[in-house]
Order: C-alpha cells, then sequence, then structure tokens
C-alpha cells in the first residue's frame, strides 16, 4: 500500500467502501467539488444512512468511528458526515465528509437556517441545534431548514481538519 503525506485527490473513488484497507486511516482527500474527506473504519452495528454524522471515542488513536450514540454521546468527538448514495456498513472501510457542504439528519426537532448543529441525543447518526457559546460540541450550521427526521444542507465546522 502506498503511503500518502498531506491531501490526495481521489475523485469519484470516495463513494467507494470496501471491507479491507485501501488506504491508511486518518487520511485526507479533497473530492472535485472542493469537499474535504477522511478515510475511517465504520464500527457498531447501528445501520447507516445518508446523512448519518460519526464520531470517534476521546482518546482514540485510530480512525474507527459510530454514528450509535449509546456510545457517542459520552466522551466522543465528532469526525463527519456519511455521503455516499450506496451507504457503508459494519467493519468497512470507506470515507466520510469533513468539510465543506454536507447533507445532514435532523434529529428530534426541526432546525431552521443558519442554526449551529450538535450531536442529536435521541437519534442515531443525527444531528440537533446548538447554542453557540454554550454547547462546545459544535460540528455544523444549517444551511436551509429542515423538519424532523429529515435531511438537508449544513456546512461542517469540525474541529482539527
Amino acid at each position: 500500500m502506498t503511503a500518502f503525506k498531506g491531501e490526495l485527490n481521489l475523485g469519484a473513488e470516495l463513494d467507494l467502501c470496501h471491507s479491507a484497507a485501501q488506504f491508511p486511516l486518518g487520511t485526507l482527500a479533497r473530492g472535485s467539488n472542493g469537499n474535504l474527506y477522511r478515510y475511517v473504519k465504520f464500527e457498531d452495528a447501528v445501520a447507516y444512512v445518508l446523512g448519518h454524522f460519526v464520531n470517534i471515542g476521546a482518546g482514540e488513536t485510530t480512525w474507527n468511528v459510530t454514528n450509535d450514540i449509546s456510545a457517542a454521546m459520552a466522551g466522543y468527538v465528532g469526525v463527519g458526515l456519511v455521503f455516499q448514495a450506496v451507504v457503508p456498513t459494519q467493519n468497512q472501510y470507506g470515507w466520510v465528509q469533513v468539510a465543506g457542504i454536507g447533507t445532514f439528519l435532523a434529529g428530534s426537532a426541526a432546525i431552521i437556517a443558519g442554526d449551529w448543529l450538535k450531536n442529536d441525543g435521541t437519534t442515531d447518526g443525527a444531528l440537533d441545534e446548538a447554542t453557540a457559546g454554550t454547547d462546545e460540541d459544535i460540528v455544523a450550521q444549517a444551511l436551509a431548514t429542515v423538519a424532523d427526521a429529515a435531511t438537508g444542507l449544513c456546512l461542517l465546522r469540525i474541529r482539527g481538519v
């Protein structure tokens, strides 16, 4: 396997998920649309869907991600959005979107355009309204008004990217 340094540009290959790693975990790639993606391993048995937000555990040393709120709410850090048309399954390797305009799943309440977003505490993979200056785990800003349990556009604001 070739070791990459910095960013690489993979274009359409970003949509693919595999059962074996194709790149080092944590690799960053810039898509042809200008969005930024990170290579991860999808863990846990909760089904992933388009727009799910994933996290890693505090203290993790690898890029193993989950959308499972039962694990993700206590000390977990936001990583990015599932964006593939054919979504990943448990233990597959693939890319999550970490910067740019993406599609997110709204949680248990409607989101208004301009709202700051954080992990939803009741719906796996969903985002919920956050309060700037109060919530430390803001990961995106809504670009459209979105009904609860629906998808809409956001601008990702992941720290450390």
